[in-house]
């Protein structure tokens, strides 16, 4: 991967994500799938909860008041609830309405968390590299953009860990599963080929290496460096080994939505990524994806597939 991005296009990219129609188009679309859920799955006050939830933050965007975390959450939680549909998995959805506690999905015996990602403070920050003219280090906006996902994964396994202590009806030997979206950094980061892009905070992933044997003239292997760490914008070393930490042993496997929030999920790259380390294992037998991450031996590698299909 370059480090370096063309800014004419990262600019185009970022005006037509920010237009207020994309959002409001998001909004919209959202309210109708979500009143297409069948009432057996969300019941009807739970969805009018929902609806008004999203109608108030259309009207907040069409005075000029942005809301990311309402905005970008609800509308993941919503393509989520669709996905889980198409592929016709069983799906129970916790109640907002009623501030259940627990997972945001439960599906054959598995827990599944919801986050997308927002930019928060670093917006402004972050904002000044679509207004570069020209060419910028990509590395640098990294420093700013990696430490939202670290900070995310974690905030959801002490979320999960919380929950745990507090609620018997949750279960520590069920897996507890992430699905992510990047949200608003989704036209900022790239995710890469197979997904690497999240390898850098949960294996360490770093510079892409051939092996050449010089005397002979073949290549011996390729593979991507290790870091135990990488570097935040203002210079503290930020952990890279989310699924080699113990603390995150709860987290059986992270799945990464490689689409905007008002593209179809089940028509875009779906990564699954597990914790070789997860004190509750998922078989990847069970799993149809564009491909999942896993530990086979000692190396952390890709396998292709089709179409996820969480189960």
């Amino acid at each position: 991967m370059s480090d370096i991005k063309k800014s004419s296009n990262f600019q185009h990219e970022m005006t037509k994500a920010g237009n207020i129609n994309f959002f409001l188009g998001a909004i919209r679309q959202s309210i109708i799938d979500l009143m297409n859920i069948p009432e057996s799955i969300i019941s009807n006050a739970e969805k009018n909860y929902r609806r008004n939830l999203l109608l108030k933050e259309k009207g907040n965007l069409e005075s000029g008041v942005y809301n990311p975390n309402v905005f970008w959450g609800r509308i993941h939680e919503i393509n989520l609830f669709m996905y889980f549909i198409s592929v016709q998995k069983p799906l129970l959805v916790s109640s907002d309405k009623s501030s259940e506690p627990g997972p945001d999905i439960i599906s054959n015996g598995t827990y599944y968390e919801s986050v997308c990602i927002t930019l928060g403070k670093m917006r402004k920050k972050v904002n000044k590299f679509h207004e570069i003219k020209g060419l910028f280090d990509y590395q640098e906006l990294l420093s700013y953009l990696l430490p939202m996902i670290t900070q995310s994964l974690n905030n959801k396994v002490a979320q999960h860990k919380k929950n745990l202590s507090r609620f018997t009806q949750i279960e520590s030997s069920k897996p507890y599963v992430i699905l992510m979206n990047l949200g608003e950094l989704y036209n900022y980061m790239f995710v890469e080929e197979f997904g690497i892009g999240l390898c850098r905070v949960l294996v360490g992933a770093d510079i892409p290496t051939i092996r050449v044997n010089h005397t002979k003239r073949i290549v011996e292997n390729s593979f991507f460096s290790h870091k135990d760490t990488y570097s935040k914008y203002n210079g503290s070393q930020i952990s890279a080994n989310f699924f080699l930490n113990p603390n995150n042993s709860i987290v059986s496997a992270v799945i990464l939505f490689d689409a905007s929030v008002r593209e179809r999920y089940f028509d875009n790259p779906i990564y699954l990524y597990l914790n070789p380390y997860a004190q509750n294992p998922i078989d990847p037998e069970k799993f149809e994806s564009t491909g999942y991450w896993y530990l086979e031996g000692n190396q952390y590698v890709f396998k292709q597939n089709q179409n996820l299909k969480i189960q």
